[in-house]
């Protein structure tokens, strides 16, 4: 049977959470992390986090806080080979100027290395995993999606146009490649945004997967009320350009995961428009490749805000999932495929409603 509890019904030393991640450290443990503080953007946002063992989640605790500034963002990734667990995230009080710090721990994470700046040559463009793990394809390579969201000068015309958002920003995607366990990353690539088909911004916040040796997908969350995808038939070194599925999306975070006999386990708000509903919030599957999603369960249906969720395949060849609750909880769903129930239409589309 399924299991779907909050982490902690209520936290002493923030108010509103958000952005998790998650990762496996045992048969049935499970670390999870996320920002949280008076609320997004406010200076005292920090990294907390908290351990699963053997199915009871531990009291919430603090585990990055570096400086003054908001913290955003974490991801996480545990090396299969050592057990290190890596963790990414940002310091910033705004999105654009986001710098990517860096950290390791090799007690799944009860005690982490200080952090240090990640590719800060390549500053202001903030390198590293934006929102969603990284993969490491079948030769070991590792995988990351990055995006920024860049401050665009407004038009001398006063004429707006397709390429930014209503504040004045244009959203890019990137990936980047590392053949040697993270020690050095390749020059990033940028992934071909078309504004007349993507509309209102762009894309960000890719989530990827590999479906045979040297061919990489990815998903994004994009402004023009479908999610975005991108293919490499190269291991990630060139990409086509974005193109739009017929995925609805609510301009909103998504993440996937990949079992190994090919299975999608998609999980995100199947609801169209460009700041629309974050509810329902979804696990779909597919078993073409992501072309149709013929699986859905839906884990929250009630109005409300259940959102950027995280998704991991479990080493029983079962599901995890973390995902925002109201911004007052971070809340985790772990059950396998065969809870995901077959349905005549994977989705409907939802009516628009602001955010």
């Amino acid at each position: 049977m399924p299991t779907h509890q909050p982490i902690f019904e209520q936290s002493g030393g923030f108010l509103e959470c958000h952005a998790s991640t998650l990762v496996q450290i045992g048969p049935d443990d499970f670390l999870a992390a996320w920002f949280a503080g008076t609320k997004e953007k406010n200076p005292d946002t920090g990294i907390w986090g908290s351990t699963c063992r053997k199915g009871k989640w531990s009291e919430p605790r603090l585990i990055q806080k570096i400086n003054g500034e908001a913290h955003w963002n974490p991801v996480l990734h545990r090396e299969e080979t050592t057990g290190r667990v890596h963790l990414w995230f940002k310091a910033w009080p705004t999105i654009p100027g986001w710098k990517t710090f860096h950290t390791t721990s090799d007690d799944q994470g009860e005690t982490w290395r200080t952090p240090e700046p990640f590719l800060e040559a390549d500053y202001p463009l903030p390198r590293g995993p934006v929102k969603n793990k990284l993969i490491v394809l079948s030769d070991g390579t590792w995988v990351n999606g990055f995006s920024d969201e860049i401050k665009v000068a407004k038009p001398t015309d006063g004429i707006v146009t397709n390429r930014t958002t209503k504040s004045g920003e244009e959203w890019r995607l990137y990936t980047e490649r590392s053949t040697d366990g993270g020690k050095t990353w390749e020059p990033w690539t940028q992934i071909a945004i078309d504004h007349s088909v993507i509309i209102n911004g762009g894309a960000i916040q890719p989530t990827l997967w590999e479906s045979q040796p040297g061919h990489v997908h990815l998903l994004a969350r994009t402004t023009a009320g479908f999610i975005g995808r991108s293919d490499s038939t190269d291991a990630g070194r060139t990409w086509s350009p974005l193109r739009l599925t017929e995925m609805p999306n609510n301009n909103s975070g998504l993440d996937l995961t990949r079992f190994k006999d090919g299975t999608l386990a998609l999980m995100c708000n199947p609801v169209q428009g460009n700041w629309a509903a974050r509810s329902p919030l979804s696990l779909l599957l597919s078993h073409d490749n992501g072309e149709t999603w013929t699986h859905r369960l839906d884990l929250e249906t009630e109005k409300g805000e259940f959102s950027y969720p995280a998704i991991i395949t479990t080493s029983d060849g079962g599901l995890a999932v973390t995902y925002t609750w109201n911004r007052r909880r971070i809340s985790f769903w772990r059950g396998s495929a065969a809870d995901v129930p077959q349905v005549s239409q994977a989705f409907q589309l939802q009516e628009s409603v602001a955010r």
